[in-house]
Protein backbone atom coordinates (compact mmCIF):
# COMPACT_ATOMS: atom_id res chain seq x y z
CA UNK A 1 0.00 0.00 0.00
CA UNK A 2 2.66 2.26 1.12
CA UNK A 3 4.58 1.87 -2.60
CA UNK A 4 1.51 2.12 -4.39
CA UNK A 5 1.11 5.77 -2.22
CA UNK A 6 4.28 6.47 -3.39
CA UNK A 7 3.63 6.30 -6.83
CA UNK A 8 0.63 8.02 -7.06
CA UNK A 9 2.53 10.56 -4.76
CA UNK A 10 5.17 10.94 -7.71
CA UNK A 11 3.17 10.80 -10.55
CA UNK A 12 1.29 13.96 -8.90
CA UNK A 13 3.95 15.89 -8.45
CA UNK A 14 5.51 14.85 -11.96
CA UNK A 15 2.39 16.13 -13.37
CA UNK A 16 2.37 19.14 -10.93
CA UNK A 17 6.24 20.35 -12.51
CA UNK A 18 4.47 19.66 -16.31
CA UNK A 19 1.79 22.26 -15.00
CA UNK A 20 4.27 24.39 -13.38
CA UNK A 21 6.51 24.74 -16.51
CA UNK A 22 3.59 25.29 -18.48
CA UNK A 23 2.57 27.83 -16.49
CA UNK A 24 5.60 29.77 -16.61
CA UNK A 25 5.78 29.66 -20.15
CA UNK A 26 1.73 30.60 -20.86
CA UNK A 27 3.03 33.37 -19.02
CA UNK A 28 6.69 34.20 -20.85
CA UNK A 29 4.77 34.00 -24.24
CA UNK A 30 1.57 36.84 -23.11
CA UNK A 31 4.85 39.15 -21.77
CA UNK A 32 6.21 38.78 -25.00
CA UNK A 33 3.07 38.91 -26.75
CA UNK A 34 2.64 42.45 -24.69
CA UNK A 35 5.78 43.57 -25.73
CA UNK A 36 6.00 43.59 -29.10
CA UNK A 37 2.17 44.68 -29.37
CA UNK A 38 0.82 41.18 -30.97
CA UNK A 39 -2.75 39.57 -30.84
CA UNK A 40 -1.43 36.74 -32.29
CA UNK A 41 -0.58 34.70 -28.69
CA UNK A 42 -3.84 35.55 -27.45
CA UNK A 43 -4.31 31.75 -26.73
CA UNK A 44 -1.49 31.51 -24.13
CA UNK A 45 -3.72 33.67 -21.43
CA UNK A 46 -6.53 30.56 -21.83
CA UNK A 47 -3.25 28.02 -21.78
CA UNK A 48 -2.31 30.01 -18.44
CA UNK A 49 -5.69 29.37 -16.77
CA UNK A 50 -6.89 26.00 -17.62
CA UNK A 51 -2.66 24.95 -17.02
CA UNK A 52 -3.30 27.22 -13.45
CA UNK A 53 -6.72 25.24 -12.36
CA UNK A 54 -5.12 21.92 -12.74
CA UNK A 55 -2.04 23.01 -10.84
CA UNK A 56 -4.22 24.50 -8.04
CA UNK A 57 -6.10 21.06 -7.87
CA UNK A 58 -2.61 18.90 -7.65
CA UNK A 59 -1.51 21.38 -5.05
CA UNK A 60 -4.55 20.63 -3.01
CA UNK A 61 -3.93 16.93 -3.58
CA UNK A 62 -0.49 16.49 -2.40
CA UNK A 63 -0.74 18.70 0.61
CA UNK A 64 -4.05 16.58 1.70
CA UNK A 65 -1.81 13.05 1.46
CA UNK A 66 0.78 14.97 3.68
CA UNK A 67 -1.62 16.42 6.39
CA UNK A 68 -0.51 20.26 5.54
CA UNK A 69 -3.40 21.52 3.74
CA UNK A 70 -5.48 22.19 6.79
CA UNK A 71 -4.38 21.25 10.45
CA UNK A 72 -5.69 21.65 13.71
CA UNK A 73 -2.32 21.62 15.92
CA UNK A 74 -3.48 23.52 18.52
CA UNK A 75 -6.59 21.83 19.53
CA UNK A 76 -4.85 18.12 18.79
CA UNK A 77 -2.00 18.89 20.73
CA UNK A 78 -4.36 19.65 23.86
CA UNK A 79 -6.50 16.29 23.51
CA UNK A 80 -5.16 12.74 24.81
CA UNK A 81 -3.97 10.35 21.87
CA UNK A 82 -6.88 8.90 21.53
CA UNK A 83 -9.36 11.80 21.14
CA UNK A 84 -6.31 13.69 18.77
CA UNK A 85 -7.17 10.17 16.55
CA UNK A 86 -10.83 9.84 17.25
CA UNK A 87 -11.25 13.88 16.17
CA UNK A 88 -8.57 13.10 13.16
CA UNK A 89 -10.54 10.70 11.98
CA UNK A 90 -13.48 12.24 11.96
CA UNK A 91 -12.14 15.54 10.07
CA UNK A 92 -11.14 12.93 7.47
CA UNK A 93 -14.58 11.99 6.91
CA UNK A 94 -16.30 15.43 6.65
CA UNK A 95 -13.79 16.19 3.99
CA UNK A 96 -14.35 12.77 1.94
CA UNK A 97 -18.12 13.65 1.95
CA UNK A 98 -16.79 17.22 1.06
CA UNK A 99 -15.17 15.54 -1.66
CA UNK A 100 -18.03 13.75 -2.53
CA UNK A 101 -20.06 17.27 -2.98
CA UNK A 102 -17.37 18.23 -5.22
CA UNK A 103 -17.63 14.93 -7.34
CA UNK A 104 -21.50 15.04 -7.76
CA UNK A 105 -21.67 18.85 -8.72
CA UNK A 106 -18.58 18.31 -11.23
CA UNK A 107 -20.53 15.67 -12.63
CA UNK A 108 -23.26 17.56 -12.76
CA UNK A 109 -21.28 20.37 -14.75
CA UNK A 110 -19.28 18.21 -17.12
CA UNK A 111 -22.58 16.44 -17.90
CA UNK A 112 -24.36 20.11 -19.16
CA UNK A 113 -21.06 21.69 -20.62
CA UNK A 114 -18.08 19.38 -20.87
CA UNK A 115 -18.18 19.96 -24.91
CA UNK A 116 -18.89 23.26 -24.72
CA UNK A 117 -15.88 25.29 -26.73
CA UNK A 118 -13.70 27.36 -24.45
CA UNK A 119 -13.28 31.14 -26.29
CA UNK A 120 -10.18 31.29 -27.30
CA UNK A 121 -8.72 27.89 -28.61
CA UNK A 122 -11.93 26.08 -28.83
CA UNK A 123 -11.19 23.53 -26.24
CA UNK A 124 -13.87 21.33 -24.89
CA UNK A 125 -14.49 22.54 -21.36
CA UNK A 126 -13.90 19.35 -19.76
CA UNK A 127 -10.26 20.24 -19.98
CA UNK A 128 -10.55 22.65 -17.56
CA UNK A 129 -13.80 21.56 -15.70
CA UNK A 130 -12.03 18.00 -15.39
CA UNK A 131 -9.85 19.51 -12.99
CA UNK A 132 -13.32 20.69 -10.46
CA UNK A 133 -13.97 15.85 -10.90
CA UNK A 134 -10.21 15.59 -10.03
CA UNK A 135 -9.83 17.68 -6.88
CA UNK A 136 -13.14 15.94 -5.90
CA UNK A 137 -12.35 12.21 -6.46
CA UNK A 138 -8.54 13.29 -5.15
CA UNK A 139 -9.68 14.79 -1.48
CA UNK A 140 -12.09 11.26 -1.07
CA UNK A 141 -8.52 8.85 -1.80
CA UNK A 142 -6.84 11.58 0.10
CA UNK A 143 -8.78 11.31 2.97
CA UNK A 144 -9.44 7.12 2.87
CA UNK A 145 -5.86 7.07 2.60
CA UNK A 146 -5.40 9.20 5.65
CA UNK A 147 -8.20 7.10 7.56
CA UNK A 148 -6.30 3.80 6.95
CA UNK A 149 -3.00 5.29 8.05
CA UNK A 150 -4.68 6.49 10.75
CA UNK A 151 -6.40 3.17 12.17
CA UNK A 152 -3.47 1.21 11.38
CA UNK A 153 -1.54 3.62 14.26
CA UNK A 154 -2.47 2.73 17.40
CA UNK A 155 -2.26 6.22 19.51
Amino acid sequence: MRALAGLAAGGWKLFGLALLALVLFATAAGVFARLIGSNGFSWSFEVLAFAFIWLSVVGVILAETRGENVAFDLIDSRLPPRAARALAIARHLVLALFGLAIVQSAWAMLGRTAFAPSPVLRAPMWVAQGAVLALGAGLICAQGWLIARKLRRAP
